[in-house]
């Protein structure tokens, strides 16, 4: 099945978006450089996907009503007992006994205690939080206080430092809330991207990822095409066109040729004059920012570089990669810039890596087996 042409490019934007004025962050500051996204019906999106264009949707044209506004703590109420069996893995830290993933009856329980304490909230991951008076809660563990006044007497730390004790506790409760769990492991919530997309003929296997914690913005890019769906609170993302992944993977020009892209430090929401004169590429580099509600998604075409950024522990952010079908994508619209694309990987390579992502779908839909892992603890099941 050929791919539909794609109908908007953000090589061709409409109008630059404003983003909203934050409230006492001057304008000057507030000013989005990005521009306004494509916005698809939910009966589109697979033909968006399959264009490699970058698009807006309505979740709720796609999955159930009752999958979204709910927490991990709503989930695991929803899984009842089955909850301490079904494992959730940590990003940045290990868990009971080094393994590096916990329950999700556990995990739950973590939540409702440190949400009872007002720990959930982590406003340094974002450049213009909603509560900016927020401040690390006191008293951090004693043990962190008896190590931070050895270290204190040995490295002589400036009072007030970043690495003062509640400072400390805080990063270090927000890494333990990173998570991610496949929704394939939740038998209780009503989500099959498969059949919400209309079962594509191009699409081989969906694997619908559920991401908590408060996370700052790191640009990255997938192989895979990809969704990113919020189903609890609000979750920032920006996407660059994936025709210019090539161009910003560290290479020189086009304003300076003997000047490197500098697209680690930039944020869409900072407008740092001095960073925008060193970085005057940008401005042909078009990307979108938006703001995802509950029900709000974002399609991310293959190698499109993209960020996320939210304040929130809490917060649950659904991410479906999609594989399609072995050579199905070769000729597609987006395939210049795909990792799926004629000729973008060695033929053997390819046949080997649809027979992986197929074979690991069989063993879940047969028997159950899972325990797969792509990059640090994404489970592909």
């Amino acid at each position: 099945s050929r791919a539909p042409a794609p109908e908007k490019s953000l090589r061709e934007p409409e109008e630059a978006l404003p983003l909203a004025q934050g409230a006492g962050a001057p304008a000057e500051r507030r000013r989005q450089l990005g521009v306004l996204p494509e916005v698809v019906s939910g009966k589109d999106v697979a033909a968006a996907v399959a264009a490699g264009r970058v698009a807006v949707f309505d979740a709720t044209e796609l999955l159930p009503a009752e999958v979204f506004n709910l927490s991990m703590v709503d989930i695991a109420k929803l899984h009842g007992g089955d909850a301490s069996q079904i494992p959730v893995y940590r990003q940045n830290s290990h868990a009971w006994g080094g393994t590096g993933w916990e329950s999700l009856a556990a995990y739950a329980e973590r939540l409702v205690k440190m949400g009872t304490a007002e720990k959930l909230y982590y406003p340094d991951q974002v450049p213009f939080p909603r509560d900016p008076s927020f401040r690390p809660p006191l008293p951090p563990p004693g043990w962190l206080l008896a190590l931070h006044w050895l270290c204190e007497r040995v490295l002589r730390l400036p009072q007030g430092s970043d690495w003062a004790p509640e400072k400390v506790a805080h990063s270090l409760r927000r890494e333990l809330y990173m998570t991610t769990v496949n929704a394939r492991r939740l038998h209780k919530l009503p989500i099959n991207m498969e059949e919400a997309m209309g079962h594509p003929p191009w699409l081989e296997r969906a694997q619908p990822m559920l991401w908590s914690g408060a996370v700052g913005a790191w640009w990255h890019n997938d192989e895979p095409d990809n969704l990113l769906i919020s189903l609890n609170k609000e979750i920032n993302v920006a996407v660059f066109d994936a025709f210019d992944t090539d161009h910003l993977s560290g290479s020189k020009g086009p304003v300076h040729l003997d000047r490197f892209f500098d697209l680690g430090d930039f944020h869409p929401d900072k407008d740092d004059s001095g960073w925008l004169a060193n970085n005057t590429w940008l401005h042909k580099f078009p990307f979108i920012r938006v703001r995802l509600s509950p029900g709000m998604g974002v399609v991310v075409p293959s190698r499109a570089y993209h960020a996320v950024w939210a304040e929130d522990a809490d917060r649950l952010l659904l991410n479906c990669f999609m594989f399609p079908r072995y050579k199905v994508m070769e000729d597609a619209p987006s395939s210049s810039f795909s990792f799926f694309g004629r000729g973008r990987q060695p033929s053997l390579y390819m046949a080997l890596f649809h027979l992986k992502v197929s074979s690991i779908a069989r063993l879940w839909d047969m028997k159950k087996l899972g325990g797969f892992f792509e990059m640090v603890k994404l489970e592909f099941l």
